[in-house]
């Protein structure tokens, strides 16, 4: 299974990797709740894919000048 990494709000891909050289507990998934879950994690069974939202720099850089004003 290949594990997607891209931004939750810009859409843009930020790495991927093979999930057989790390485990979900290694990666912290298994530290997320039932709602966490849902909300960052997404499995394309098609694909065996799991994508992953998470946030990239510039658009945390963006979300951090927001917060500042």
């Amino acid at each position: 299974m290949d594990i997607v990494y891209y931004c939750k709000r810009c859409n843009a891909y930020m790495g991927s990797l093979d999930a057989a050289k790390a485990s979900e507990e290694r990666l912290g998934f298994s530290m997320l709740t039932p709602e966490e879950r849902t909300e960052f994690l997404r499995y394309d069974g098609s694909k065996n894919t799991l994508y992953v939202k998470t946030l990239c720099e510039r658009c945390e850089h963006q979300e951090e000048q927001i917060l500042l004003h």
